[in-house]
Formats: C-alpha cells, structure tokens, sequence
C-alpha cells in the first residue's frame, strides 16, 4: 500500500526455496538546519532496506488453530470474516508443502470439541461413551494419551470435527470455510485439544489416522519430540466471547482452566497468539493473560481480523 510514496522504488522476489524477499530503496528530501549558513537548505537521503519473510534454518512449523464457533459468531458477519481470514492464512503456509513441513491443525470449539472419528480408540484412560470427552487434568499438557478423559454425548456434525496435520492448502482451506456457528463458549476444552497435537504422546493415534489414509504419510512420526530442533510450535487461540455457561464447569473454573493450559504450553515454547474478536472483558482479559507477550495478542473488529492473521502469518514464517 506504500506503492506512491515508494515511487517504484521497491521490489519483489518470490522463491520457493528462499522466501519471500522485499527491497526498498525510498528516497527523500530532508531540510537543513545549520548548513543553510552556507546556502545548503536540503539534502537528499536514500536509505536501502531489505527483509525476507521465510521459515529459517530448515525450521519446521506445527501450528494449531483454537477457533471459537460459538452461537455469538453468527452476530456481526464474524464466523464469515474468521473464515475467510483463517482460511488464507491455511493457503499461505501450505502452500508448495509437498515436503511436509509445515502442519496445521484446526480445532474448532463451542460446548465441546469433536475429536477425528475413532481418534479416542488410541487413548489408554477413557470411561464413559459418547463422541467428545472431557478432562480431569487441566495443568499438564504432556502424556495426554494416557491422561483421564471421560466421554461425553455432543452434537457430531462432521463440518465440527478436528482436522489434525494438514499438509493440503485445498483441503484446509475447505475444512474452515464448512465452519458455522452454534452453541456455548468453553475456551479451556478447545485449548486442551489444541495442545495435545503439540504431545509427542499422541503419536499411535496419528499413526493410526495415517494407516487410516485421514492424515498424510509425511507426518509419520509426529508430534515431534518436545526438545526436536528446529521447531516451531504456534497456537492461534480466538474467543469472540468468554467462558460460558455452566455446562461443564463454573465460568471461573473454566478460566483457571484456561490459563494454566496457556501457562504450561508457554513454558514448552508453544508461542501463543491470542485474538479477543469483538469480545467482552472478561474473554479479552484471558486472552491477554493466556498470549505469549503483549505483541502476540490482538483486540481485533470484524474489519480487522483479516489484517490480524496476515500479521500472525508473517509472524510465524520469521520465528
């Protein structure tokens, strides 16, 4: 949008390989002050600058997206405008991913969480019956294969489902735009979900979503190891409301929830975007609470939220 003031002095290169580099060369005119004394009143400046936006060192991204498709998205225009925002954030950063090495997540959330079908079947601590579970334990982010989860009968439209790794633009991009709204808010189960795909724990269950021909074969072997290098763990995290309403927990309970899962993810390096979209206090104070630092979080309008991903995008392609 600086193409004016630029004046053409600027350009683009797009590399599969490299990223994508910017060069800007602006020129200006800058007045004087004590060389007027000898009839120098301005003098040109040019400044050069160049930046690439590029995972670095061979870095490879696991990114999860914790979307809120609550009842209050349908107010607004705000489940259209997360869509679209999410879904070219899912086009940018996989596309050219044949190798794998960018996956994202998405895990939607209203009441519940809608884990893959037959993603429970790998877990070794389960009672109950039902297609969504709960948790006993919200302060561990870590062997949650083996971590007491109860079942629990929740609405099994498929469009709510999880859809783990990711490698197809198409296909993620289609996943978030089957997105609709529906339901109560319970940021702490959606966040617990999201952060079990970062636990190396889980990995018989991928394994066995790759047998199934549900995820690609290129991510055999994940999540990583919590201490592999080059890795970069993302967590897009967005409310348009806040803890609601007593179905499961105690709006303050649901909170408390909530922030030690963040608390815990942060101290793995999991950085941890936070959006309050159009959202009350109390949702926008967790939000705040739960991000990485005051750069990772963002109180964002219906007008804004596409600017807001293309920020995190970038964001995570530098890290």
């Amino acid at each position: 949008g600086l193409q004016d003031q630029l004046a053409g002095l600027f350009s683009v290169v797009e590399d599969k390989e490299t990223g994508r580099t910017v060069t800007v060369a602006p020129a200006a005119t800058l007045p004087s002050l004590f060389m007027r004394m000898l009839g120098i009143d301005s003098f040109a400046v040019a400044t050069p600058a160049q930046a690439t936006e590029a995972l670095g060192g061979g870095a490879r991204l696991e990114l999860v997206m914790v979307l809120d498709v609550s009842g209050s998205m349908n107010g607004q225009g705000k489940i259209d405008a997360m869509r679209l925002a999410a879904s070219e954030m899912a086009m940018t950063l996989l596309a050219n991913n044949e190798d794998g090495n960018v996956a994202v997540t998405m895990v939607p959330y209203d009441t519940w969480v809608l884990p893959p079908a037959g993603f429970l079947n790998s877990f070794t601590n389960v009672s109950g019956s039902g297609a969504c579970n709960d948790w006993s334990l919200w302060n561990v982010v870590t062997n949650t294969i083996s971590t007491a989860t109860t079942r629990r009968n929740c609405n099994t439209d498929t469009w709510a489902q999880v859809r783990p790794y990711e490698d197809n633009a198409t296909d993620a991009a289609t996943a978030i735009s089957a997105l609709v709204a529906r339901g109560t808010t319970s940021i702490d189960l959606g966040l617990r979900h999201g952060a079990m795909f970062f636990d190396p724990s889980i990995r018989p269950a991928i394994t066995d979503m790759i047998t199934a021909g549900t995820v690609s074969s290129v991510f055999a072997g994940r999540p990583f190891d919590w201490d592999e290098p080059n890795v970069v763990r993302a967590l897009v995290l967005l409310t348009d409301g806040e803890n609601c309403c007593g179905e499961r927990y105690a709006y303050a309970v649901q909170n408390l929830n909530t922030l030690a899962i963040c608390t815990e993810l942060k101290l793995r390096d999991v950085l941890i975007y936070s959006i309050a979209f159009q959202a009350p206090s109390g949702g926008a104070t967790l939000m705040q609470a739960c991000a990485s630092s005051p750069s990772h979080y963002f109180n964002s309008t219906v007008s804004e939220i596409t600017s807001v991903f293309q920020g995190i995008t970038a964001s995570v392609q530098t890290q």
